[in-house]
């Protein structure tokens, strides 16, 4: 994976606006560093709320002592997968037992005591057999036994892209994301502009960012027909 800054992105983007410094000396662009940042931050966070996995990352959550568990929403968008439990330290692995993902019937049928069902004090750590997703809250899961104050699971889960402050700042996200991160940024260079043309600029850079995400051909139509109208040009 070869890792691009930000200032790769915006040269990218600048370059499909054509908005070059070759007019002459005192020339300035006409989208600044801090507006495409901005842009990039919004492509990034984007991205990973139509495919959470571009910005997985595998941490170690430690447990408060209840059956259900939830992640920081400041940071984390969704979970992907309760990974495992931690690991043995008599083993020479990086990884514990793997943790099974049930649906939340199977923890009621066969795990009738689940939810008062915890591990046996001075036991350490608790090992974990099953857990269950939350179905209406992508960041909150059940586990099985209960776990105590400061027991650990390994869990995978897509974070939030941080704010792009630098041009220095590495991107994150896969490269295969690249592409539809330029057209954002370009999409909403092109909206701020206020004009009609440019509109449509940004129509056509919208409807480029969501089919390369998979984004189906309806909704893409729907997008398109429903654009909101260019804001009024400020002199």
């Amino acid at each position: 994976k070869v890792m691009l800054t930000v200032q790769d992105i915006i040269d990218r983007a600048r370059d499909q606006l054509q908005d070059t410094s070759e007019l002459g000396y005192g020339y300035t662009y006409r989208y600044s560093d801090d507006d495409l940042m901005a842009y990039i931050t919004m492509g990034m966070r984007s991205i990973v709320r139509i495919k959470p996995s571009a910005n997985a990352t595998l941490f170690a959550h430690t447990c408060v002592a209840a059956p259900r568990q939830r992640l920081d929403p400041l940071v984390f968008h969704s979970i992907l997968r309760v990974q495992w439990n931690e690991p043995d330290p008599l083993s020479n692995s990086n990884a514990g037992k793997t943790i099974q993902t049930v649906e939340r019937d199977v923890f009621d049928t066969f795990y009738t005591l689940w939810p008062v069902s915890t591990a046996v004090a001075g036991e350490a750590p608790t090992r974990f057999k099953a857990a269950c997703m939350d179905a209406k809250d992508p960041l909150a899961f059940w586990l099985f036994p209960t776990p105590r104050d400061g027991d650990v699971v390994y869990v995978s889960a897509s974070a939030i892209p941080d704010e792009v402050i630098n041009v220095i700042d590495e991107i994150l996200i896969g490269n295969e994301y690249v592409a539809p991160l330029v057209d954002f940024v370009c999409h909403m260079a092109s909206l701020s502009v206020g004009r009609d043309e440019a509109a449509q600029h940004a129509e056509r850079y919208l409807v480029r960012f969501l089919g390369a995400l998979g984004v189906s051909t309806a909704v893409i139509q729907e997008v398109s027909t429903n654009q909101p109208a260019a804001p009024e040009a400020t002199e």
